[in-house]
C-alpha cells in the first residue's frame, strides 16, 4: 500500500509518501508429500511487516528528504529455541541543490549528499543456523554498513 500527499504554499512544497508491505504468508514443505509450514517472520526470510515513510521539503533549487525505514521483529527458529528478533527502524537523510536555474557553468547539474542510516543503529542481533559461520545478524532482513555517507554530482549537457 502506497500513500502519498503533496502540500504546497509558496515557493514551499512538502511531499509525504508511505509506503507499506504485508506478507500474510508463504507456505513451503520440504517434499511433496510432507507437511506445509509458512516462512514469514522466520530468520533469513520475508518478514510480515515493513515501511517506509518520506518526506521532502523543496524549497527552489534545495530539496531535503528525511526517510523512517522500519522491518517488523519477527522469530529466529533456526535454532534449538526459538529467539525473537527485535524490530528494525532507521533514518536516511538526503539533501540536494538543483543549478538548473543558473546561466553558468552549472547549468544543468545537480549536487547531493545523502546519510544512510544516520543515527547509526546496529542491526539487530540475530546469530545464524547451528552449525554456521556466526555473523551475528540477518543479512536477509538488516545490514550491518552502519552509517554511510554519500556525495553525487551529476551535470546533463
Amino acid at each position: 500500500m502506497t500513500a502519498i500527499y503533496t502540500w504546497q504554499r509558496e515557493a514551499d512544497t512538502v511531499a509525504f509518501n508511505l509506503n507499506v508491505t504485508h506478507m500474510n504468508e508463504i507456505l513451503t514443505s520440504l517434499t511433496r508429500s510432507s507437511t506445509t509450514f509458512d516462512q514469514v517472520d522466520r530468520y533469513n526470510q520475508p518478514l510480515d511487516w515493513r515501511a517506509r515513510a518520506m518526506a521532502t521539503w523543496t524549497r527552489g533549487a534545495m530539496s531535503t528528504t528525511l526517510v523512517v525505514n522500519h522491518a517488523d521483529d519477527y522469530i529466529n527458529d533456526s535454532l534449538v529455541t526459538d529467539v525473537a528478533i527485535d524490530a528494525w527502524t532507521t533514518l536516511d537523510l538526503n539533501v540536494s541543490y538543483d543549478f538548473s536555474a543558473t546561466r553558468s557553468l552549472l547549468a544543468g547539474a545537480r549536487i547531493a549528499v545523502g546519510i544512510s542510516n544516520l543515527l547509526d543503529e546496529e542491526p539487530p542481533f540475530a546469530s545464524g543456523p547451528q552449525f554456521s559461520e556466526p555473523i551475528g545478524f540477518d543479512a536477509y532482513n538488516a545490514d550491518a554498513m552502519g552509517r554511510f555517507i554519500t556525495a553525487r554530482f551529476t551535470k546533463r549537457w
